[in-house]
């Protein structure tokens, strides 16, 4: 085997790998939902509980990082955990003035960003195809989103929307962050991130959190394990090993997966309409994913 075959393999189980990723996000809906507890308490305890999980794993495993592989990492990856709260409070501050839909549609407008800041600040290059396959997803968005039946936000909204695009500069600037600083341990990485996000929503939530809203319930802990441990620790390790080693035009399309997914499990599992544009929509999501991959396909 060629090492130029070796190596387009394995970027193609990187992008498979990541695709999958994107698809265990699309199940959080759910799960965030058998949480009785307001959402910035959820993205706290998320934090806190991902963070003593990666610790507790790196403690028993006997890993060890010298005090340079730390201080390394300690900046970018600090910074990431901080834009990271903008990431998680801002979409689900916007939930509490905008539709879930109209949310959702400005807050993936984060591939965009993403493509973008590949561009300018990673000098990667935009080919045409890949250029039209994100115009095409951001419509496909737009119609599963519901914002095409439901139509677009009124002015007392523009709160919501503004919310949630700070949520998806948050969410493309750490993807971003990460892809400028490529090198170390994704486990050490992803610790000091998440612990850093615990540290800056502290104060958020001493402040602002209504604690009489808070309920504790055996589902709700449930719940609260799957999301923390699962869908945060173990899959925010496989997240910032796998952006680092594909291209952010293909984090950009394959991340809506997400919603695609989302979709999905709400049709066929919690019993929820999905109308002919949502149909539509996930259609052009997909077929925009596959497109922009043929050009690197010769057999």
């Amino acid at each position: 085997m060629k090492p130029e075959n070796s190596a387009g393999q394995k970027g193609s189980v990187f992008k498979l790998s990541y695709l999958l990723l994107m698809c265990v996000y699309g199940c959080m809906g759910p799960v965030v939902r058998g949480i009785d507890m307001p959402a910035e308490v959820i993205a706290w305890l998320r934090a806190c509980i991902a963070a003593s999980a990666l610790v507790l794993f790196i403690l028993l495993s006997g890993r060890h990082y010298t005090r340079a592989e730390i201080k390394k990492q300690l900046k970018p990856m600090v910074l990431s955990g901080f834009l990271l709260c903008f990431d998680w409070m801002g979409l689900f501050a916007a939930y509490n003035y905008t539709t879930i839909a109209t949310a959702t549609l400005c807050y993936y407008m984060t591939s965009v960003f993403i493509l973008l800041g590949g561009v300018l600040l990673l000098h990667e290059k935009l080919k045409l195809r890949s250029a039209v396959c994100i115009v095409v997803a951001v419509i496909g968005m737009f119609f599963v989103s519901g914002v095409a039946e439901n139509g677009l936000p009124a002015l007392s909204e523009i709160r919501g929307v503004l919310l949630a695009l700070v949520g998806a500069s948050g969410y493309a600037a750490v993807v971003l962050t990460n892809k400028r600083n490529p090198d170390g341990d994704p486990i050490l990485r992803t610790t000091i991130q998440i612990i850093s996000t615990a540290v800056f929503l502290t104060p958020y939530i001493l402040l602002t959190a209504d604690r009489s809203a808070i309920h504790v319930t055996g589902t709700g802990i449930l719940c609260l394990l799957i999301l923390a441990l699962g869908i945060t620790a173990a899959a925010y390790v496989a997240y910032f090993a796998l952006i680092v080693r594909i291209p952010s035009g293909t984090v950009a399309l394959f991340s809506y997966a997400d919603p695609v997914v989302a979709v999905l499990i709400s049709v066929f599992f919690l019993g929820e309409p999905m109308s002919f544009g949502g149909i539509l929509g996930a259609v052009l999501i997909i077929g925009a994913a596959v497109v922009s991959e043929l050009p690197a396909r010769k057999n």
